[in-house]
């Protein structure tokens, strides 16, 4: 049934056509039919209305593998059908590996049909014909790649361990992609690809990595978690977790045993199944067979239609065609007209239709675009005035392709899409729920190795060599005992080496500096750090009040103040066709908030390619230009000009807004009347190049600054932004920061938003380094092709892409080739690019031109020759032009033959390699700055201060002067050392990655404030459970020493029967303060240090101790209030010499 009024006029009239009606009848009464005629959605709709006539299920086949994502949309038109893709395995038959998302989607129907060959239920089951060519596994092998996970199961970890390695999962250290699996103790985490999560309602969960907790050999809990999140998060109870897995070699291995079996095999013998253009079926089942390598588990074409024909079928085609009896219908559809790509032109063609049929529907995907259609459609009858106009009625329904549908006796029907009428192909995506975390930018900083070279902070640049355990003696005064402490292991010139405990890691940080190679590592004990240091701390403050300055002068310059959201600010949101991430949100509200305060916004977005940069400028655009402001887009490229201004345009003219481009595109007379129309305030909108930045463009009442890219513009470019800072409003977006921007986010300086969550159904890209073979490279373009797909190849030198092009055409002699690059004629450019966009031209193969700004979700491979030749942002920027649709992507950077890959390239292309996952745009960044150094980081001064003590020293350095001079309190918690009989640690058994286990030391030594100490603390035991005894007594030491740094204290030590307080002597009479009414004597000398005194017993044993100084240190900090439930411990164990801290 239709699922609205609107919507039940046009369906319910196509459903009552009388061929419709015939269709849905005879294959209802088991009879096959020939229809003719079938344009645009119909063949959807024909199939849909066949599953509820029969109230079963119905095959429905297409010739592409995105005709079925198409015809599930449409699908969505009928109330209470079930719609569901068979999908094909998106590799090349013979390939070793297979997408085990596709293959979970293709055993999940495979499993429901063994269970109940009748769904009982209207159901349509789309296939494209590749899918049904490629053999299903019998019974024995589908148990064997599913397993199913629930608690109280009986499963032992190796058991799990070892089907996941055979399922195609890879052990990792910690789970980062779908596809990883972790073992943390006595917890396995895995992060499934196509799983089934149910919760223990056995109701759907989406997608998520999940932890499965053991007691003995039985499933104890399952739980989502965050694959950010290093310690722990909390998640979601887990009540069933169904995961699929297995190789290409046992999928036909599973096929070949049984004899192989197609899945048509499986549906029963009266199931009829609707062929939509069997001529195109044929053509594409015929160039995906001959194009394959290995043929094994793959049917034949003749043998599959031979099984179709065998069934009820309807074979439906534009035009007569097909081998099934019954006689050929006439459905009498045909395609929409072209509308004009100008909204109003299109509206006045939508009229001139309406007024020659008998009903005219338009569907719009959201409320949004009807209400943008029905005002379009108000304004044309006031201009018109017209007595009787005819009725034009809307939906919001998504239907892909509109048609014109012919009546026995009276005029036709019109159902139109709102995209076909305005253009606005490819901007609807299917959104499937997906799990996603948050990620601290920040711990990109820390990847260490051995071998790299790090900064100690008081004794200079050295080599890490490794974790060593050593014996160190703790205790009171009276005794003490041997503890295996954990130490990092640093060698400093001369091959000296310094054991620093893992309790002092905040100590240490990896180099990142001006060096290609390694730095000149430090003498220890030697005084050259110690002036380098003060030099860098000397430059940093004139760096600081300059910086400072600039910010200054904004806040002395009014801003502009936007009036608060409106209706058709809401309006606008909701025609995003998209659904927005987390993420996005969080950035548009503070976009909106920025504009909306007294001072000039200063705002730098940081995403990822694809992660939706653009709408946040969009939305802040139509802010501006809803205020009457004009909005100024900064782009570094001629393409990306171009794409951004088709985008504004079909976003922002529905409203009234007039958009221009000023690139080389434009002839010198319309860059004329564009620049008179800007300054006039015409054009609220300009998009463009540096060109914006020229002398003549004056602008009427410009508001806001978009820039996108900005580490792409040159020097001279910077001085003019600059001055555009201190007027407008600036919005930047970048997806791989400069390190001065990302420093400058990070230490407050200027505003950022992160987008770290990818939009729905996005996946990591494939990467690969591969040798220069040109059967690997011809069998990729295969396969992409073999999908319906299309690719790019890159090659960086114009001289040679004819031969490039050749090339690709003797691998892939059916493809269609077009070549582009930077000095072809504007409009010749403009008309390569724009056949590639509308899927004309199958392979582009062309220069870096492509690198920003080309949007075409359907190209997922890309091959970019000489790798090696290109920076790591470049190749982060190329990648991103491939993964931007659910569909698996792939990158192949290919090494040059006969010729040696230099030591930094190599380090450029196993960064890439390492950072595939979504969202590496930060960790890209400082690979970048450690590869190639720091450069004219900040000036050829402060960059030769940064070679000197480190990138993440310097920041630190900064980010304390600046809170220094806006009088802002500094902690410097790693100037507070503690020298007592104590020690603690986290044990391995507690945590036994090396890798976690240093995170967890470094989270805690780096907190700054108590309230995150607690919630690191309550990550720790979510993620490994209640903390042992040296745990607790690590964790305390923590609390104290954060507690001391917090009163300006920068050393406790016990000597003898004293506990010495060194301090400023500024804060000497404070320090003293706390202890005026502990028992025991205060002594203060050269007002540097205080001596406590405390009665003996106090000193006897640590836990003791260490309960003294919490109680005089911290408590008061914490307001006289208990300790969170959540620091609790449980008592100590038996034979224990020392309880937990928290529990005296």
């Amino acid at each position: 049934m239709p699922t609205d009024t609107a919507t039940a006029t046009w369906l319910d009239s196509f459903l009552a056509h009388p061929v419709a009606a015939a269709v849905a009848d005879g294959l209802a009464r088991g009879k096959s039919v020939n229809v003719r005629g079938a344009r645009g959605s119909s063949a959807a709709l024909l199939a849909g209305a066949a599953a509820c006539e029969r109230g079963d299920r119905v095959l429905l086949v297409v010739a592409h593998l995105d005709e079925a994502d198409d015809a599930l949309d449409d699908l969505g038109c009928f109330e209470g059908l079930h719609a569901e893709r068979f999908g094909a395995l998106e590799v090349l038959p013979g390939s070793e590996s297979v997408n085990l998302e596709r293959l979970a989607e293709r055993m999940d129907v495979v499993r429901r049909l063994a269970e109940s060959p009748s769904a009982g239920r209207p159901e349509v089951l789309v296939a494209p014909i590749q899918a049904l060519m490629q053999a299903v596994p019998g019974s024995e092998a589908v148990a064997a790649m599913s397993l199913s996970v629930s608690p109280g199961d009986t499963l032992s970890p190796g058991t799990l361990l070892g089907w996941l390695d055979n399922a195609g999962y890879a052990r990792v250290d910690a789970i980062d992609q779908p596809g990883d699996y972790a073992v943390r103790g006595g917890l396995v985490e895995v992060y499934p690809i196509g799983a089934t999560l149910e919760d223990p309602g056995a109701r759907p969960l989406p997608q998520a990595p999940v932890r499965i907790d053991f007691f003995g050999d039985e499933v104890d809990t399952l739980t989502t978690v965050d694959p950010d999140a290093t310690l722990g998060n909390a998640g979601v109870k887990v009540g069933r977790l169904g995961l699929v897995g297995g190789s290409a070699e046992e999928l036909q291995k599973g096929a070949a045993d049984e004899g192989g079996r197609c899945l048509v095999d499986l549906l029963p013998a009266g199931l009829p199944a609707v062929l939509h253009e069997t001529a195109e079926l044929s053509e594409q089942s015929k160039g995906y067979f001959e194009r394959l390598t290995n043929p094994a588990g793959i049917f034949a074409p003749a043998e599959v239609f031979k099984r179709l024909v065998a069934r009820p079928a309807a074979e439906l085609s534009s035009f007569a065609t097909g081998s099934a009896g019954g006689g050929a219908l006439d459905l009498g559809a045909s395609a929409l007209p072209a509308f004009p790509r100008d909204a109003e032109a299109a509206v006045e063609e939508l009229v001139d239709l309406a007024k020659e049929h008998a009903s005219t529907t338009v569907l719009c995907g959201t409320e949004a675009e009807q209400a943008q259609l029905e005002t379009l459609l108000r304004d044309q009858r006031q201009r018109q005035d017209e007595a009787e106009p005819p009725e034009i009625a809307t939906a919001v329904q998504r239907l892909h392709h509109g048609f014109l549908l012919a009546s026995p006796d009276g005029p036709p029907a019109a159902v139109v899409t709102f995209h076909e009428l305005f253009h606005r192909h490819g901007l609807s995506r299917r959104v499937r729920r997906v799990f996603s975390g948050t990620s601290s930018d920040a711990d990109a900083f820390l990847d260490l190795d051995v071998g790299d070279a790090v900064v100690h902070v008081d004794h200079g640049i050295a080599q890490f060599t490794g974790i060593t355990t050593l014996r160190r003696k703790v205790g009171g005064p009276s005794e003490g005992q041997l503890r295996p402490t954990e130490y990092l292991t640093l060698e400093f010139a001369g091959g000296a080496t310094l054991q620093v405990p893992v309790g002092q890691i905040d100590l240490i940080q990896k180099y990142v500096g001006g060096f290609e190679g390694k730095p000149p590592l430090s003498t220890l004990g030697g005084k050259k750090w110690r002036n380098q240091k003060e030099a860098a701390g000397d430059a940093v403050k004139d760096l600081a009040r300059e910086l400072l300055q600039v910010q200054a002068a904004r806040r002395t310059e009014p801003g502009i103040a936007y009036p608060p959201d409106g209706p058709d600010h809401a309006a606008f949101a909701a025609s995003f066709p998209f659904e927005e991430t987390p993420d996005q949100l969080e950035a548009i509200a503070a976009t909106q908030r920025d504009m909306e305060g007294p001072q000039p916004m200063d705002r730098l977005i940081c995403g990822d390619v694809g992660f939706g940069k653009t709408e946040i400028a969009l939305r802040a655009a139509f802010k501006a230009a809803h205020s009457g402001k004009q909005v100024a887009v900064l782009v570094p490229t001629t393409v990306l000009a171009e794409q951004h201004a088709r985008t504004f345009t079909q976003r922002l003219k529905p409203f009234g807004f007039r958009v221009e481009a000023l690139n080389r595109f434009k002839t010198g007379k319309e860059a004329r009347v564009v620049l008179k129309a800007l300054q006039a305030g015409e054009v609220r909108v300009i998009i463009g190049t540096h060109r914006l930045l020229s002398a003549d463009v004056n602008f009427h009442d410009l508001g806001l600054v978009v820039i996108d890219e900005e580490q792409k513009f040159g020097v001279e470019h910077k001085h003019r932004l600059l001055a555009l800072r201190l007027t407008a409003d600036v919005l930047t977006m970048t997806a791989t920061p400069i390190p001065r921007t990302l420093h400058m986010s990070m230490v407050g300086l200027r505003d950022i938003s992160s987008l770290t969550t990818p939009p729905a159904g996005r996946r990591a890209v494939v990467t690969e380094v591969v040798p220069h073979r040109t059967d690997r490279t011809g069998a990729a373009l295969q396969r992409e092709l073999a999908r319906g797909g299309q690719a790019y190849v890159v090659h960086n030198r114009i001289n040679g892409l004819h031969r490039v092009a050749a090339d690709v055409k003797a691998d892939v002699p059916d493809a269609e080739v077009a070549i582009g690059h930077g000095q072809m004629g504007a409009h010749e450019l403009e008309a390569v690019m724009m056949r590639f966009i509308r899927g004309e031209a199958d392979v582009l193969v062309s220069t870096t031109i492509i690198e920003s700004g080309i949007d075409v979700p359907n190209a997922n491979t890309m091959i970019i020759h000489d790798a090696d030749r290109f920076g790591l942002a470049e190749l982060h920027q190329l990648r991103g032009r491939v993964g931007r649709s659910s569909k698996r992507a792939y990158c192949y950077l290919l090494l040059p033959p006969g010729r040696t890959v230099s030591e930094v390239a190599q380090k450029r292309l196993r960064a890439i390699e390492d950072y595939a996952v979504l969202g590496a745009g930060f960790k890209i960044a400082m690979r970048d700055l450690e590869i190639r150094g720091a450069g004219d980081l900040l000036g050829g001064e402060q960059s030769g201060h940064i070679a000197a003590v480190g990138y993440e020293l310097y920041c630190v350095m900064l980010d304390q002067e600046t809170r220094r001079l806006n009088h802002q309190p500094v902690v410097d918690v790693a100037r507070c050392h503690l020298e007592l009989p104590a020690a603690g640690n986290l044990p391995k058994r507690y945590i036994p990655a090396a890798k976690h286990r240093m995170e967890a030391y470094r989270r805690l030594t780096r907190v700054d404030s108590l309230p995150e100490l607690d919630r690191v603390v309550d990550e720790l035991k979510e993620a490994y459970g209640p903390p042992p005894a040296a745990a607790e007594e690590f964790i305390a030491l923590v609390e104290i020493r954060l507690g001391a740094a917090q009163r300006g204290i920068t050393r406790v030590k016990l000597s003898g029967p004293d506990l010495i307080f060194s301090t400023d002597p500024s804060r000497a009479r404070s320090v003293q303060a706390a202890f005026v009414d502990a028992p025991g004597r205060v002594t203060v000398l050269d007002q540097k240090e205080v001596f406590y005194r405390p009665p003996a017993a106090y000193l006897e044993e640590v836990p003791t101790l260490l309960a003294v100084l919490r109680k005089l240190l911290v408590t008061p900090l914490r307001g006289e209030q208990p300790r969170p439930p959540a620091r609790q411990s449980p008592p100590p164990t038996q034979g224990s010499r020392s309880a937990p801290v928290a529990s005296r």
